[in-house]
């Protein structure tokens, strides 16, 4: 949130669960397409899971598993 406002940038804080938070940021252009960054800090715990956590499930053209989306490299660009 310091970031937003040091740049004086709108955001908004959604919360999803007690101590968990997103915070959503806007900076507005001067063209009619949108871009979303999107980044996360959280992590999966394997233990309790219903399917084989390293092996991955593709089930309707959905991939599950731990650790898919899980580039942090989106942290650095947001």
């Amino acid at each position: 949130m310091r970031f937003f406002e040091k740049l004086k940038l709108p955001y908004l804080v959604q919360s999803v669960e007690q101590e968990r938070h997103n915070v959503i940021g806007v900076l507005r252009g001067s063209f009619n397409e949108n871009v979303l960054f999107e980044a996360h800090m959280d992590t999966v715990q394997v233990q309790g899971m219903t399917i084989d956590p390293f092996e991955g499930l593709i089930q309707n053209g959905r991939l599950y598993g731990p650790g898919h989306v899980m580039r942090k490299d989106h942290l650095r660009l947001c």
